[in-house]
């Protein structure tokens, strides 16, 4: 989500959802540090975030922050409601890190992932 398109979407009446994963962190460039840049963490951890639900509301968007497990189907009840009357949502989900283990087999993970589909791309190029 980038924050300059809510109120377009607010505007075209865009009956769409987004899903903050909001662990008060850039997860994804933390974790290239973390595993591919031998854990030079570099500006990726915030003790200050935004109030991404708050922002929404600013923008004329239904917006929710979710801190309990057992609110989330509400949560994502309430959103598609206010999609179906035109209103784009934010969802802002604070969620914990992953830990250490979890987030190496995921770097392993889209290593992988990443190989083959360079390697079918190089192929495709050859065919």
């Amino acid at each position: 989500m980038m924050m300059h398109v809510l109120p377009v979407a607010a505007e075209y009446r865009h009956g769409v959802t987004w899903c903050v994963l909001n662990d008060r962190a850039l997860g994804s460039i933390r974790d290239i540090q973390e595993f591919g840049m031998s854990n030079r963490i570099i500006d990726t951890d915030f003790g200050v975030q935004p109030d991404f639900a708050k922002i929404a509301e600013a923008c004329g968007c239904y917006g929710e922050q979710v801190v309990d497990p057992n609110a989330v189907d509400g949560a994502i009840a309430r959103a598609l409601a206010a999609n179906e009357r035109g209103i784009p949502a934010v969802l802002d989900f604070i969620v914990a890190r992953a830990d250490a283990a979890d987030l190496r087999a995921l770097h392993l993970l889209r290593q992988k992932l990443s190989g083959a589909a360079q390697a079918e791309s190089f192929m495709e190029g050859m065919i």
